[in-house]
């Protein structure tokens, strides 16, 4: 199913101004929404000043993050992801660009499509545009363009903080290589391999640059590949679990059951409406 694509956010949108390329508005999200998997046209850095929400990136090896008051989104164009908010109303300071102008942004951002930062500073400079905003019955991009730019400046320093962190040029090239094949019939020894570096030091780095295990990050892929094969397939569980390489059906459930709530049966039915 194709991902809805939606300019700038599903939620209420308040006072907003124009500054420059950057589409700045004061957003609110209802209590208990749930916003199904989506992206967005542009980039965006979105600013958590009250309430929380939930959010699921595209990468299935990913959990889902809470995003509480402070917490800093930096999102390419056309990321997948999916959001559920909390009992309480959240409300969020959304910078929507046209074009990434910052260098450090459009860097970090061609390593990890999305990074999730906590900064107080931010979150404060958030409240002081959005005060702004509300403040004003015609915010002028004037008024608050001194706001946006420490905003810009202080994302790119911390951006910057992140590319140190995003691994080696081989540790990249070993999650292309594992997500090319959805992980099936790859093993630690065998990716390591691939990019010419020890197993012990291909674990060191999963658990460093994406603060998983290099059996989880693969477990996660055949996992999603197997979920594909139920919901569009009609390879019975037993051939999606040997073609995912699973030893069996039973191993295959225990695993899906551990990982999506559900059975694999169960799970097939649901995809089909039954």
């Amino acid at each position: 199913m194709a991902l809805e694509t939606v300019p700038s956010t599903f939620g209420t949108v308040g006072r907003q101004s124009l500054v420059g390329d950057v589409h700045v508005a004061d957003v609110a999200l209802p209590a208990n929404l749930a916003i199904p998997p989506h992206r967005h046209e542009r980039a965006q850095i979105a600013v958590i000043i009250e309430g929380g929400y939930l959010e699921s990136a595209g990468s299935l090896h990913e959990m889902p993050r809470w995003l509480a008051p402070g917490s800093v989104v930096f999102r390419g164009p056309a990321v997948p992801h999916s959001n559920r908010v909390g009992p309480r109303r959240a409300r969020v300071l959304l910078l929507d660009f046209a074009s990434v102008g910052s260098e450090s942004l459009r860097e970090a951002l061609s390593i990890r499509p999305a990074v999730y930062s906590f900064d107080l500073l931010l979150c404060e400079l958030g409240k002081e545009i959005a005060g702004e905003l509300v403040a004003r019955d015609s915010p002028t991009a004037e008024t608050i363009e001194p706001y946006v730019s420490l905003v810009v400046a202080r994302s790119s320093s911390l951006l910057g903080q992140t590319l140190l962190k995003a691994g080696p040029a081989w540790f990249r090239r070993a999650l292309a290589a594992a997500q090319a094949e959805d992980g099936r019939d790859l093993s630690v020894r065998m990716l390591a391999s691939r990019v010419g570096v020890h197993p012990a030091t291909l674990r060191a780095a999963f658990q460093e640059y994406s603060g998983t295990s290099t059996k989880a990050f693969l477990m996660a892929l055949r996992l999603r590949r197997a979920a594909r094969g139920l919901a569009h397939s009609e390879e019975s569980v037993s051939q999606i679990a040997l073609d995912c390489g699973f030893c069996d059906q039973a191993h295959l459930g225990r695993h899906f059951k551990r990982r999506y709530g559900v059975t694999p049966a169960l799970y097939r039915r649901r995809q089909r409406g039954l």
